[in-house]
């Protein structure tokens, strides 16, 4: 058996099938009130162009009751998952000819770059280092902002943004970290300040295997600070797919006002063909109306949180000493440095060849801006393998480390 730690998904038997068929059933078995309703209308006809109103009214009342959010539906336009919520994003509030600058926090979610790269913002493309502590150095990127701001010329609409920042701000992809309050309420001073969009790949919020609670959300903060006639500096760009599987694709925006929602929601495609998924949103809606969601999300918790504990243990127990493990706390991820002397390309050559597939630091790069994180660095999914098949695996990267010192 390959034993990959690369493999950021989840667990077949974590995956609701059961629940998912139920919430199917009751969707579809009977007439609902809001098959009439043209700001839901049936499923399986064109949904409206922002998504069921039903839909986003349960997102709401679900979500701002676990995470004590302030979100109204008028503020939410659904998406098929956060890959595509990040794309309509990029394309509806950005211009190649405009943006400035695309900032990446790095170590990043390795295939964001892609997205960046579809929307004609390669050569924008700009890394803000992610430190050893999980922070970032804000007074460097504010000071290159002001420097460049003299240059700015007039902004084509109100919905384009000279910058753009992307960040996991939750339990981060790779690392882990989660960037603490002080930090957003500084970003977003940053963000107003320099016409700078921040977009919040907020994927991993409901995975929190502590007693702390996390942060204040950046679209959160946004709306209770609204400067007057402001649409927002952030999106928060939510998913579904590591609670209730990535096939759903099911997804939303959250913005500050319902203005910036709306012209999400304003992309040809949509228009044409009506709001992605709109079945799916509807089985969704479903199970936050029910609490089925919230059974799903206890189950991952605690077996991802057991996870956590026995994979931390193997690496502490048979890694190189030294060896600096982040993450853990919450999501998918935990982030390793390797101590100086060993060659990382060797390990995970070796460790390829004896059926286990390591994620070396230089995938999780911003492109064109390397960091050096293939040097030391791997990241370790714990989503895909049972705790026991893990440690094995963890062993033997171990043994196989050590054959490989410079």
């Amino acid at each position: 058996m390959v034993v990959t730690f690369f493999r950021g998904h989840p667990t077949d038997r974590l995956l609701p099938a059961s629940l998912i068929l139920e919430a199917a059933n009751r969707v579809l078995g009977s007439p609902k009130p809001y098959s009439n309703d043209e700001k839901s209308r049936n499923p399986l006809t064109y949904g409206p162009d922002e998504g069921s109103y039903f839909v986003r009214q349960q997102i709401c009342k679900w979500y701002n009751g676990v995470l004590n959010g302030t979100a109204t539906p008028e503020c939410i336009n659904l998406t098929n998952g956060a890959s595509y919520g990040a794309l309509i994003a990029l394309l509806r509030t950005t211009s190649p000819q405009y943006t400035k600058g695309a900032y990446v926090v790095s170590p990043t979610y390795f295939l964001i770059n892609g997205i960046f790269e579809d929307v004609g913002l390669r050569k924008q493309l700009r890394s803000l280092c992610e430190k050893d502590d999980g922070r970032y150095d804000l007074d460097a990127l504010e000071a290159e902002l002001a420097h460049e701001k003299e240059s700015s010329p007039q902004k084509p609409s109100r919905f384009t943004f000279r910058y753009v920042l992307y960040l996991v701000p939750t339990h981060n992809n790779p690392s882990g970290h989660t960037v603490p309050l002080e930090d957003r309420k500084r970003l977003l001073e940053i963000a107003r300040r320099y016409d700078l969009l921040i977009l919040a790949d907020e994927v991993y919020e409901w995975l929190n295997y502590t007693d702390k609670p996390n942060p204040t959300s950046l679209t959160t903060l946004d709306r209770e600070t609204l400067p007057e006639g402001s649409i927002g500096n952030v999106i928060g760009n939510y998913t579904i797919s590591k609670v209730l599987g990535p096939g759903l694709r099911v997804g939303w925006h959250e913005t500050a006002t319902p203005e910036l929602a709306y012209h999400l929601s304003q992309l040809g495609s949509v228009k044409s063909g009506g709001t992605p998924a709109h079945l799916n949103t509807y089985f969704v809606g479903d199970m936050m109306e029910s609490g089925a969601i919230d059974k799903v999300i206890l189950n991952l918790n605690t077996v991802y949180g057991e996870r956590a504990h026995a994979y931390r243990a193997a690496m502490e127990k048979y890694l190189p000493a030294g060896t600096k493990i982040d993450g853990g706390n919450g999501g998918y991820f935990f982030w390793l440095r390797f101590p100086n002397g060993y060659d990382i390309h060797a390990i995970t050559q070796k460790c390829k060849d004896a059926g286990i597939m390591l994620a070396p630091g230089q995938h999780f790069e911003v492109t064109g801006q390397p960091h050096g994180w293939g040097d030391h660095h791997f990241r370790v999914s714990l989503s895909y393998h049972e705790s026991d098949e893990a440690t094995e695996a963890i062993k033997k990267w171990g043994e196989i480390s050590q054959t490989c010192r410079k």
